[in-house]
C-alpha cells in the first residue's frame, strides 16, 4: 500500500466507531468537491484570513494529506490546513484553523490537529509551527494545549511584523513553535481526544497538562 492510500484508510477507518467518539463528526482528508464549504466556514470564522477559492482547491488536493476536514450530517463543521515544511521536512507547519460557531470549545479543533499528528503523512514530525495574530486568543489557547498535551515546549515569537504587510492593514504575525517531541505520540492519537458538544457560555476548554511557554505578548 502506498503512503498515500495508507493514509486515507487510517482517516477513514471504521467510520462509525470514530463517528461515535465525536458525537456523529466524521474526520477525513478533504478534496476538491469541499473547497467551496471550505471557504465559507473560513468566512464565517473572524478574525481568519480568507483565501481564495482557487487556494482551497490547492489546499484540499495537493495538501490533503496534511488537512482535515470535520463533517457531520453532510456540513462542514471544521477544517484545518497544514503542510510539511520543504526545507524542514520534520516540522508540520498548520496553516488555518476553521470551527463553525456551533463547534466551538468542544474540543474539535484539538481532535483534528492531533488526527493529522497521528496520521502516517506525519511520520518523522518532530515541531508543529503556526503563525497566530495577537487577538487570537483562541487560536493561542488552542496551540498551547497541544503543546501541553505533547509535553513539548512552546515558544513564541514574533514572525512578521506590520511592516511586513505594507502598505495593507494587518496586525503582526506570531509564529508559534511547539517542539521538538516524541514522534510516536501514542499519547494524542485522535481517538482519545473525545469531542463535547458545545453547550452555550458555561462551556469551558479542557486544561492543559503543562504549560511552559511564556505569556503571548500584547496585540503589536
Amino acid at each position: 500500500m502506498t503512503d498515500a492510500a495508507e493514509n486515507r484508510a487510517f482517516r477513514e477507518q471504521s467510520p462509525p466507531a470514530r463517528a461515535d467518539l465525536l458525537h456523529g463528526v466524521r474526520l477525513r482528508e478533504p478534496d476538491a468537491t469541499d473547497a467551496a464549504s471550505v471557504l465559507g466556514l473560513v468566512s464565517a470564522c473572524a478574525p481568519l484570513d480568507v483565501n481564495s477559492l482557487y487556494c482551497y482547491l490547492i489546499l484540499c488536493t495537493h495538501f490533503r494529506e496534511t488537512c482535515i476536514l470535520a463533517e457531520r450530517d453532510g456540513e462542514v463543521l471544521g477544517f484545518v490546513s497544514g503542510y510539511r515544511e520543504p526545507s524542514r521536512p520534520d516540522v508540520l507547519f498548520c496553516w488555518q484553523v476553521a470551527v463553525a460557531a456551533k463547534m466551538r470549545k468542544s474540543g474539535l479543533a484539538s481532535a483534528m490537529l492531533k488526527s493529522i499528528l497521528s496520521g502516517p503523512a506525519s511520520r518523522g514530525v518532530r515541531s508543529v509551527e503556526a503563525t497566530v495574530t495577537g487577538s487570537n486568543h483562541a487560536s493561542m489557547r488552542l496551540f498551547r494545549r497541544l503543546a501541553g498535551d505533547l509535553d513539548a515546549p512552546c515558544h513564541v515569537e514574533v514572525l512578521f511584523s506590520e511592516r511586513h504587510f505594507a502598505p495593507w492593514k494587518h496586525d503582526a504575525e506570531l509564529l508559534v513553535r511547539i517542539g521538538p517531541f516524541d514522534e510516536q505520540r501514542e499519547h494524542v492519537r485522535p481517538e482519545r481526544a473525545a469531542v463535547r458538544e458545545a453547550r452555550g457560555s458555561g462551556d469551558r476548554w479542557a486544561t492543559s497538562r503543562s504549560d511552559r511557554s511564556s505569556p503571548p505578548p500584547n496585540r503589536m
